[in-house]
């Protein structure tokens, strides 16, 4: 039997979908074991139970979240047809609100990164104020600020026009072509997210020089300690011959 153009196609973007559900499954589930044996990894070592663990938890959160969502969302709607996928699955609004919790664990594994980037700053850079501004209290009340930020920044999308959502045919998280939705994409999503990896980056270049600094004034003080108990043990030991 010989396939016309029109059922090629159809052929090869079934095959696309089949492809592009497996693969997307596989490396959700990878990204759910590892960001979940860091989760389990942090609940149990006692050792982790502080600013920084706490705040590596919440950024493992917002991943586990966008993954889970990728594992099961995405294939289903890939493998299932148009005739075969249950009704509530094609529901709009669910479609909308799957796509907003999606940016709610996205912008949340951001910002959480971000409080991350300046613990270890303050660890390095103000050692001696680091309590002030990350003991345990704070840090969950900046991990709570965190993600009602998240879930408020989210909520625009719900919005006539304003949708971000899985299509389909495109194979991706796509915006709407209203106005709205065009606006939150360049510059809600894209300049945001832009300005936010400078200041990440810009802060960890801050950090490692300071790193570096720090790393010489321990090297000199340990040399001069050793010259100086050198010094003494020399003297010493001219003393006793």
């Amino acid at each position: 039997m010989v396939l016309n153009s029109t059922e090629q196609i159809i052929q090869a973007n079934r095959t696309d979908e089949i492809y592009a559900a497996v693969i997307c499954f596989t490396l959700s589930v990878f990204g759910i074991i590892t960001n979940g044996a860091a989760v389990v990894v942090i609940i149990t070592a006692k050792n982790l139970q502080n600013a920084f663990g706490y705040s590596c938890m919440s950024h493992a959160v917002g991943d586990l979240g966008v993954l889970i969502i990728f594992a099961i969302w995405i294939p289903l709607h890939l493998i299932l047809t148009p005739e075969t996928i249950p009704q509530f699955l094609q529901n709009k609004r669910l479609a909308y609100t799957i796509g907003q919790a999606t940016i709610i664990f996205y912008y949340g594994a951001i910002y959480t990164h971000i409080l991350i980037g300046l613990n270890r700053y303050i660890a390095i850079a103000k050692p001696f104020s680091y309590a002030v501004y990350f003991n345990e209290h704070k840090t969950m009340k900046w991990i709570t600020l965190i993600w009602i930020i998240s879930f408020i920044q989210s909520c625009i999308y719900q919005f006539d026009g304003c949708h971000y959502y899985f299509d389909r045919n495109a194979m991706l998280f796509l915006y709407s072509d209203a106005p709205c939705a065009q606006i939150i994409s360049v510059y809600y999503d894209f300049y945001f997210n832009l300005a936010f990896v400078i200041f990440v980056v810009l802060l960890d270049i801050i950090t490692f020089f300071k790193l570096k600094k720090m790393a010489k004034v321990i090297f000199n003080i340990v040399h001069n300690l050793l010259e100086i108990y050198c010094n003494y043990y020399d003297s010493l030991e001219w003393s006793i011959l």
